[in-house]
């Protein structure tokens, strides 16, 4: 099975195993890119692709579904969401800096029992007008 995997804003999750001495750091789905103010960890557009079916990468794999179900990592699709066993959301490229963020709640339609409802106090009345 094929895992697709995008990294979270903010996170700079290592890719397990020994580190490189006196080289860039290599994070999930990002390109390192120097810059003026230091190095600039972009995160790359295609999703990170790991093979549960080859032995190589099973570990690995492995690895990147602990860092989805702690939130480390977005699942970039449905079925890498269930094999993580957390729920998939949608997720969009932002565009003032690159990152993937998932869909605007705004966007997402709420069930009518998730509506806003009128605040009211312990007693039951509302808190606008004092009366129920």
């Amino acid at each position: 099975m094929i895992l697709r995997f995008h990294p979270v804003p903010g996170h700079l999750a290592s890719y397990p195993g020994p580190k490189r001495v006196g080289q860039l750091h290599h994070y999930i789905g990002r390109t390192s890119k120097p810059g003026p103010r230091g190095v600039a960890h972009v995160a790359n557009i295609e999703p990170v692709e790991l093979d549960t079916e080859n032995a190589e990468q099973e570990k690995t794999a492995r690895r990147f579904v602990k860092f989805v179900q702690r939130g480390g990592l977005y699942p970039a699709d449905a079925a890498t969401a269930k094999h993580c066993g957390v729920r998939f959301v949608k997720l969009e490229r932002d565009g003032s800096n690159g990152e993937w963020r998932p869909v605007a709640a705004a966007e997402i339609k709420k069930p009518p029992s998730a509506q806003k409802r009128g605040k009211r106090d312990l007693n039951g009345a509302s808190a606008d007008h004092g009366t129920t």
